[in-house]
């Protein structure tokens, strides 16, 4: 079970000008690899529409990536797809699940604000935090979160990779889930509208 340590009311965030500056702040290159699928679907447009990505041009990251709809504006957020790794390392199948009906309070909560940081701002985010495992580990928890549209401007779903584990982001253990995210040394980069 997730039981957030502490839940920020506001995310701090470095915004970075250039897709060079924010890609430069991932660790993990499955995350570098979204990204830059992400970036070659969206061209010249401030994000890609969902109908220009297809899973089938990125089979190696399937495991590690999930698609969210964003609900009401970012109300609420739906599960579409979540990808085994990411299932594994938190215990649950998260698919077809609303986020705040299946996450405890203060992770949802976390995970809720950066949500609706990328529906705001319309960009990619990054974050960097950790998560103590229940043998009382602590490893890393990245997040790279993606913004979609349905031929519209505005954000409708949300691509992501999550990847849980060493500084790599290496999944050591399948059977040990999570127990506890620590957020409040956490980091989160932006990659600001006029980055293009």
């Amino acid at each position: 079970m997730l039981d957030l340590i502490s839940v920020p009311e506001e995310i701090s965030s470095e915004v970075h000008t250039s897709l060079s500056s924010f890609s430069d702040q991932i660790i993990d290159d499955r995350h570098k690899a979204l990204l830059d699928y992400w970036t070659g679907k969206r061209a010249q447009r401030l994000m890609p529409d969902r109908s220009d990505v297809d899973p089938i041009d990125i089979p190696k990251l399937l495991p590690d990536i999930g698609l969210l709809d964003v609900i009401d504006g970012g109300r609420r957020f739906y599960f579409r797809v979540v990808g085994s790794n990411i299932n594994r390392s938190f215990g649950h199948d998260y698919t077809g699940h609303y986020l705040d009906d299946v996450a405890p309070i203060g992770y949802s909560q976390f995970i809720t604000l950066l949500y609706r940081k990328v529906v705001q701002t319309r960009c990619p985010i990054y974050s960097l935090g950790k998560c103590r495992y229940r043998d009382s580990s602590v490893r890393s928890i990245q997040r790279l979160l993606l913004p979609l549209t349905k031929g519209r401007e505005d954000v409708d779903q949300i691509f992501y990779s999550t990847c849980l584990g060493g500084i790599q982001g290496d999944f050591q253990d399948a059977s040990q889930t999570v127990n506890d995210i620590i957020t409040n040394d956490g980091q989160v980069h932006i990659l600001g509208a006029s980055a293009r």
